[in-house]
């Protein structure tokens, strides 16, 4: 092939000779080529093109180019070209955008048609039902009668219940456990957490804000659904079959109203201590716990580190119908069966404190507060241990040990710790690298000194370097890291007589029986790294407490 001069004037090739005139439709001529000569051929949607990439060619150079920027793979751009074998196209599209061009065919007409409809202010809602076929998602709320006054005025198929749909069918495909939806001063922004990291999803104008919360607010608690009031709802969504609860939270801002989508999915949820990734060692010590007729065991890590699957997964294993259990949640993210659970939270009348009083009279077995908060609530699930009741509940706190710390903070006198407290599950959830682009790495010395790893080891440590199935993230799914401290008689003591924990022996903790020296959440994670499961860096980033 011929490659053009800059000083020579563009001459349309044959084949668009032959289009100008008729004498060929292009979608047949497309097809005539030798495949193992030309580029891969596409028939262009909407679906296929990302909005967050196609504005990296500007409209003007895509117009002359008659080029489409379709997605991005790590550093490389598909870029649809109605002649994808012109080099000096894709030469000045590589220098525009500083990254690789990998070419596909498309028919020159269909790149026009669709450069005007992706460079418009609306694509990324209008591009929206490209993937979604009608039916693919159902919206429901609570079950109440219609109301006027409620009546948003935005019908089923406008753009702001497309921009809804869209928004929760790529969250659920990217396994997202949140979403963001937040106004700016020209647009609004919406942001999902996947793997426990936020990302952008979608850019839009400011315009489809307003609208898109007040359909938000009323379908998730069209009772309480007004402007700029923050609200907490429910929401129940199907998409492909898939029964999903999505808890709804608003909160005012200077900008407007921000909203945020806790994605509740019921699939594959079995609430199984056996599959949270528990060495065996903790599990044990785990059961034997639960096994106690009484006694106070707290689950301790920051928002999001798992804590509510653990407290689960432990009351389904110990429930049975010889058992009364009650818990008090804020909320109740789950319903179990043979298990009562009290909601906390806007507009209920209860708070932790007197749930707890109430509970206390309707001879319970088992008590699950959801979170130690506050002094009032710690001095109950104290007492409630020491009167004979298993008491389960979370708090946050840095590790394991920490957790007695903050208890003596919150004013809980020492013996009463002591002759209460039989356990404290610490613990982070971890990412895992991408196996579709994962590679080997030697870290550097300073990062495995900074977390005390020493060893022989010569083999390379594994991470991701990033690819269109993680989102270019080097990560995958993740897993959890535990630590539990067992509160024996030594213990008992040094917490009864007020002595630092910080001399407390580190083999009171377990993290599994890999490394018997090692018994913090990072030895855990320092093992996930040895066996390629995480990265070095992602261990100091979520385990690294010092």
């Amino acid at each position: 092939m011929t490659i053009l001069s800059p000083t020579i004037p563009w001459q349309p090739s044959p084949g668009a000779s032959i289009l100008d005139l008729g004498l060929i439709e292009e979608e047949t001529f497309l097809g005539t080529g030798n495949e193992s000569l030309h580029p891969p051929t596409v028939q262009l949607r909407d679906g296929l093109v990302d909005p967050l990439t196609v504005r990296l060619l500007p409209i003007a150079k895509a117009k002359r180019l008659c080029a489409l920027v379709m997605f991005k793979v790590h550093d490389s751009l598909t870029v649809a070209l109605a002649e994808p074998q012109n080099l000096q196209q894709i030469d000045e599209i590589e220098r525009l955008t500083g990254l690789a061009v990998q070419p596909v065919r498309a028919s020159k007409d269909s790149i026009e048609s669709a450069i005007e409809r992706c460079y418009r202010d609306g694509f990324r809602v209008d591009a929206i039902n490209a993937d979604l076929p009608p039916g693919m998602v159902s919206l429901g709320g609570p079950s109440v009668d219609n109301d006027p006054a409620l009546d948003t005025g935005v019908p089923h198929e406008s753009p702001v219940s497309s921009l809804l749909n869209f928004i929760i069918v790529h969250a659920l495909r990217q396994n997202a456990s949140d979403v963001h939806i937040e106004p700016t001063q020209s647009g609004m922004v919406v942001r999902i957490r996947v793997d426990g990291q936020l990302r952008e999803l979608l850019k839009t104008r400011r315009a489809l804000h307003g609208p898109l919360l007040s359909n938000l607010k009323t379908l998730a608690n069209p009772k309480e659904a007004q402007a700029n009031v923050s609200l907490e709802g429910r929401m129940h969504v199907t998409v492909e079959g898939r029964a999903i609860d999505i808890r709804v939270t608003t909160l005012p801002t200077i900008q407007g109203e921000k909203a945020a989508l806790r994605i509740l999915d019921r699939r594959h949820l079995t609430f199984n201590l056996q599959d949270l990734g528990m060495p065996t060692s903790i599990l044990q010590k785990l059961q034997n716990q639960l096994a106690r007729p009484h006694g106070l065991t707290l689950v301790t890590g920051p928002t999001g580190c798992g804590k509510t699957t653990t407290v689960y997964s432990m009351l389904q294993l110990i429930k049975s119908v010889q058992r009364n259990i009650v818990t008090v949640e804020s909320p109740v993210e789950y319903q179990l069966d043979l298990v009562n659970q009290v909601p906390i939270g806007q507009g209920e009348s209860l708070s932790f404190s007197t749930a707890l009083r109430s509970i206390l009279r309707q001879d319970p077995d088992v008590i699950m507060v959801g979170e130690i908060r506050d002094p009032e609530t710690a001095a109950l699930a104290i007492q409630a241990s020491l009167s004979g009741h298993l008491v389960i509940s979370t708090m946050h706190s840095q590790d394991s040990q920490s957790a007695i710390t903050r208890l003596r903070d919150m004013g809980i006198e020492p013996h009463k710790i002591a002759a209460s407290l039989t356990g404290v599950i610490a613990q982070r959830l971890i990412r895992q690298n991408c196996p579709y682009c994962q590679t080997t790495y030697y870290p550097e010395a300073t990062e495995l000194e900074s977390v005390g790893y020493h060893s022989d080891r010569h083999e390379p440590f594994h991470r991701g370097e990033g690819c269109r199935e993680c989102c270019d993230s080097g990560f995958k799914g993740r897993q959890a890291i535990f630590e539990f401290l067992t509160i024996d008689k030594d213990l008992q003591h040094q917490i009864r007589m007020g002595h630092p924990l910080s001399t407390t022996p580190a083999t009171k903790t377990e993290t599994g029986p890999i490394a018997p020296q090692g018994t913090r959440l990072i030895d855990m994670g320092l093992r996930l790294a040895e066996a390629g499961t995480t990265s070095i860096e992602e261990v100091i980033r979520v385990a690294h407490l010092e």
